[in-house]
């Protein structure tokens, strides 16, 4: 198979992760269209996260299709690996600035950042399925042990999150 078809399968892959999203949160819509009568920011927001994890979950076939199609290139392990482990760092700060921020002065900067530390960690378990997929996409190498590495502490900080967020905190 030439890199042309190769590129195409990549691309079509994700574009039908965009509609088979896009179907899915026609249904969510659908199913949830009574409820959202009085607050319909916090359905639309809600909305966006649905969209945004229905691709990426969909979108992690595309994705395995091109790290397969790719992983003979002497760089895709390395850079792929020092990425996820980049982003891995950023996990266990994100776990500890939502628990902060309890004990925190209100002018602080922790409560700046508590959103953004949220946001990051409903990431968390997308980042984990993908760093899992390459890492298994790339096992035997030390470009994916890295990458396995990194799932585990996205595993470990999803489940603190949900432990954090309906064991813990209520």
């Amino acid at each position: 198979m030439n890199a042309l078809a190769k590129t195409c399968i990549v691309v079509l892959g994700y574009v039908a992760a965009w509609l088979i999203a896009d179907q899915a949160l026609a249904l969510h819509q659908w199913l949830t269209a009574a409820d959202s009568r009085g607050a319909d920011g916090m359905y639309a927001f809600g909305d966006s996260l649905f969209f945004i994890a229905a691709f990426c979950l969909v979108a992690l076939v595309p994705t395995g299709a091109a790290i397969y199609f790719l992983r003979q290139s002497q760089a895709l392990g390395p850079g792929l690996s020092a990425l996820a482990l980049g982003m891995a760092a950023t996990a266990p700060a994100a776990a500890v600035v939502p628990f902060a921020v309890h004990h925190a002065d209100p002018a602080s900067l922790l409560n700046l950042l508590s959103p953004f530390a949220i946001l990051r960690l409903f990431l968390a378990p997308l980042l984990c399925l993908a760093s899992l997929a390459a890492g298994l996409l790339l096992r035997g190498s030390p470009s994916g042990r890295k990458l396995l590495v990194a799932s585990g502490i996205e595993a470990a900080a999803s489940v603190y999150f949900v432990l954090f967020m309906y064991v813990v905190r209520p």
